[in-house]
């Protein structure tokens, strides 16, 4: 079920408010209990129930045997994966330090973290620099950016940033580089001073670990 609803604060003359009487038939709806899932392997997320802003629920779902369940924003869906915040159509997971993107139907499942490659500082002053002198080419599969490849690396900087010409950099701090990438998020990111950036270099997976001026 995608059943995404937003829910807004209005004076109600309701014994709970109006925001219960949205709760009751939602519950009602979803068939779900308001319980605390227990530790699983994945999940797949099926609905939110947004109340204020960006707080409320997840609807997640077992695939084992499709049971569904309530996850509140503030606490884990999986060990290590907490939910942040949740939108009428997707909600947002932080994972290893990382923000992403969840949206309806996508499944959440504990992996193992590729091998760190290496471990660069780097100066946010020469990032413009950077920048220029790296040229990326968006990958593309049926029609969706999956990441980005990275080409014509002068060969001074590449010991200096880890990159290595036709480097495909997937996901930073565990979100996808893809057709929905938020701009803001990678400015949040940098705020951090900690990026790992997950990058397929010869079809293996590999992580490069950067830390952002200090």
């Amino acid at each position: 079920m995608r059943c995404g609803m937003r829910t807004t604060h209005t004076d109600t003359v309701a014994p709970f408010g109006g925001r219960f009487l949205w709760l009751v038939l939602l519950l009602w709806l979803v068939g779900a209990p308001l319980v605390v899932a227990g530790e699983a392997d994945d999940w797949i997320l099926r609905g939110t129930i947004v109340l204020d802003g960006q707080t409320g629920y997840a609807i997640v779902e077992q695939p084992a045997n499709q049971t569904q369940q309530w996850r509140q924003t503030g606490t884990e869906i999986l060990p290590g994966v907490r939910l942040a915040n949740v939108y009428v159509d997707h909600a947002i997971v932080i994972h290893d330090g990382g923000r992403k993107r969840i949206d309806f139907g996508t499944r959440l499942a504990t992996a193992a973290t590729s091998p760190v490659a290496g471990s660069y500082h780097i100066d946010p002053l020469r990032f413009a620099e950077i920048a220029a002198a790296v040229d990326i080419i968006p990958q593309q599969q049926n029609g969706q950016v999956i990441g980005y490849y990275a080409n014509g690396i002068p060969e001074q900087l590449r010991s200096e940033i880890g990159l290595q010409p036709g480097d495909l950099v997937r996901r930073i701090n565990g979100i996808p580089l893809d057709n929905k990438l938020d701009a803001s998020l990678f400015y949040q990111m940098l705020q951090t001073g900690h990026l790992n950036v997950d990058v397929v270099r010869a079809g293996q997976p590999m992580q490069l670990v950067y830390q952002i001026g200090g």
